[in-house]
Parts: structure tokens; sequence; C-alpha cells
């Protein structure tokens, strides 16, 4: 039975990897505040400080103020990045209340593209 269990939860793991992976994130304008979005969904931490630093903002300011998709950055990357660090990263000063229970997600709502902008 454990290993029934266990090769059930490997198999829905690969399952959620193969789906969310064929969600493609598509920049909406080429402005720097679309490019911290899309680099808060698909990339590391580590990355968006690297962004961060081309765009002449700072974490402080991104964290409280930049929106994706009408949506704070910190929980759009809750949302939609696998890594959650990333949302750790961006809710260090911000405001808004990052879900951490666990949900159940519809994988197959999240296939697909997603139009991304930032402001």
């Amino acid at each position: 039975m454990k290993a029934l269990l266990m090769t059930g939860l490997l198999a829905l793991g690969a399952l959620g990897t193969a789906v969310a992976q064929e969600t493609q994130f598509i920049a909406a304008d080429d402005r720097a505040e679309t490019r911290l979005c899309l680099t808060a969904v698909t990339e590391s931490w580590r990355s968006m400080d690297r962004t961060l630093n081309h765009s002449g903002y700072r974490l402080m300011q991104v964290s409280r103020e930049l929106k994706c998709n009408d949506i704070p950055v910190a929980v759009f990357a809750a949302q939609y990045n696998e890594d959650p660090r990333m949302a750790k990263h961006l809710a260090k000063f911000s405001r808004d209340t990052i879900k951490q229970e666990v949900e159940i997600t519809d994988l197959t709502a999240m296939a697909g593209q997603v139009r991304i902008e930032g402001h």
C-alpha cells in the first residue's frame, strides 16, 4: 500500500510539472515593470535581484508597489512560480499577505498562455 501511494504521488507530481511547463508567460510590452513581473513567475529569486539591478528599482519599492496583471507581485509569484523562495523574497517588504496554506489547484486551467503586464 505504501509503494502504491508513493507511486501515485510521484505520478501526480510529474503530471503537475508537465502541465506547469506548458504554461507560457508572454510579456505584453517591453517595460521594466513587465520584465520584473515575468522574472517573478519564471525565474529564481537571484535572477530577480539581477533584474532589479538593471531596472533601476529597489526590492522594497517593487514589493510594495508593483502589480502584475492587477495582482501584487509577491502574490503573483506565489500563485505562478514553482519556487516558493521567490514569493518569500518579494514579500519581505510587501504589505500583502501571502497564503501559506495548501490549496488544490486545477492544473489544467494553468496550461496555455498567460499574458503579463506590470504597472
